[in-house]
């Protein structure tokens, strides 16, 4: 005999608004409900389906982790939607890259992926002095922030990259969008090859 799959039930204290929230903010689709007034009923996105119950089967507050093939993408949909986000996309030390979402009845999903893993090598770091631009500091700190990753660990990330030949993009296309978005907000108006003329401001 096989266990074959199994669906949560949420607790909810109003059964109309949960089901709306489902369906008009984290993507789902009512599948079915049941009783005048409905008070019990399914949602579904993808593989993933849930119960959803009006007063009773549980209590608010509830977890779950759901698996997705891009928290970044469903992060970037869930924030159009005006979805309540607890916490934006963050890689975690015990190997997911998670956001977390919460429901009006306090429920909390935590949508993640596994992150790639690799050999554990034991290293040393050192501090390195480091002078940039203004604007492209600010650029670097809010990246790595919103990446979940320390200035250190980003700055590895690129030199790491720049080891291939031809160099690999450090970068994905939504690492990309949002550096557009932060040179807007920055105010950085040069070019790539701009760091050739920088001339360091000089006190008094």
């Amino acid at each position: 005999m096989n266990v074959d799959h199994l669906i949560p039930i949420l607790y909810a204290e109003d059964f109309g608004r949960s089901v709306d929230y489902f369906t008009q903010k984290l993507g789902f689709e009512k599948l079915w409900d049941w009783g005048d007034p409905p008070g019990f009923g399914a949602v579904r996105r993808d593989k993933v389906e849930i119960f959803v119950c009006q007063g009773g089967q549980g209590a608010p507050g509830t977890w779950l982790s759901v698996f997705v093939e891009d928290v970044d993408a469903l992060y970037e949909e869930f924030s159009k939607n005006g979805a309540t986000i607890l916490q934006p996309p963050q890689n975690e030390p015990w190997g997911m890259r998670e956001m977390q979402v919460q429901t009006p009845d306090r429920h909390v999903l935590r949508f993640g992926r596994g992150l790639p893993t690799a050999p554990e090598r034991i290293i040393e770091r050192r501090d390195v002095p480091v002078r940039l631009e203004t604007r492209l500091a600010s650029v670097l700190e809010e990246l790595a922030s919103k990446s979940g990753r320390s200035v250190g660990a980003l700055l590895e990330d690129v030199v790491l990259h720049s080891f291939e030949s031809p160099a690999v993009a450090a970068f994905d296309s939504r690492d990309h969008a949002l550096i557009e978005e932060l040179k807007k907000k920055h105010g950085v108006d040069y070019d790539t090859h701009a760091s050739y003329g920088f001339v360091e401001k000089k006190d008094g």
